[in-house]
């Protein structure tokens, strides 16, 4: 399997009831959208490549 990138962290998103995880992927925005393969443990994953989501995109929380 060719590395594209890397796991930079994972957790447990209570919000959203599953795991996420952050990653650096070689080609960046150019990627989204994309299923890529993760190796896991013994097993290998699919994880689709999405633009960072944010809870508060417009800082309307931040900034007032």
């Amino acid at each position: 399997m060719a590395m594209v990138g890397h796991v930079t962290s994972s957790y447990f998103g209570a919000r959203i009831g599953r795991s996420f995880a952050l990653a650096l992927v070689r080609g960046g925005t150019t990627r989204l959208g994309e299923t890529l393969l993760a190796p896991l443990g013994d097993r290998v994953v699919e994880a689709v490549t999405v633009a960072p989501l944010f809870y508060d995109p417009d800082g309307k929380r931040r900034d007032g």
